[in-house]
């Protein structure tokens, strides 16, 4: 399946919830850095950013952007529709499919390979300019994603993890569903963050 954005970069910050807020506005960010660097050259971003609790609170940020191939046109126009849509309707669409491929029986058991539309579970917040589109999901602000998170959290030197986004689908119009990115983190160590506070 050809996804509707590819992965142009990730990066880890740690700080405290509030700071890790979206993400793309701070200098120290790729969005930020790019744009600086590359102005309207940049192509408008896709960004994901998950605030992982524990100690310290980091935030993985996830940069996508449009691919060169020509996506379906249902796929094109449903993405189209999120981004001219309000917090509401995105909330009730944006999925995340979860695949855990290697690790722990524990780790898998407990992160599922269902799709899931996020807001349903976690904070979502959406930060929109006409660069980019971040969506900032609090891992911290549920109990159990707490708890399953850190037990990922304590493994994740361990896991290869597949983690893809998709816009619900919910008549003729807006199907087949398309990916819109996705992202493998594979033995990803998250002592390793860069402070997003100056």
């Amino acid at each position: 399946m050809c996804a509707v954005f590819e992965l142009l970069w990730f990066e880890v910050f740690s700080g405290t919830p509030e700071e890790l807020h979206h993400v793309s506005k701070s200098k120290k960010s790729f969005a930020s850095r790019a744009i600086a660097k590359y102005g309207s050259e940049v192509p408008p971003l896709f960004v994901v950013t998950l605030i992982v609790p524990g100690t310290p609170v980091v935030a993985g940020v996830q940069y996508f952007a449009r691919t060169g191939d020509a996506p379906q046109s249902e796929a094109n126009a449903l993405w189209q529709r999120f981004l001219e849509s309000d917090d509401d309707f995105r909330k009730e669409r944006l999925k995340l499919v979860p695949t855990v491929h290697d690790g722990p029986w524990l780790v898998r058991k407990s992160v599922g390979a269902k799709p899931l539309i996020i807001a349903r579970a976690l904070e979502t917040t959406f930060y929109q300019t006409p660069a980019y589109l971040e969506v900032v999901v609090d891992i911290c602000s549920d109990r159990i994603a707490k708890h399953v998170t850190a037990l990922c959290r304590s493994h994740s030197t361990r896991l290869v993890v597949d983690v893809g986004y998709v816009i619900e689908g919910r008549d003729e119009a807006e199907l087949p569903e398309a990916l819109l990115g996705c992202i493998q983190y594979s033995h990803l160590d998250l002592s390793i963050s860069a402070a997003i506070a100056d």
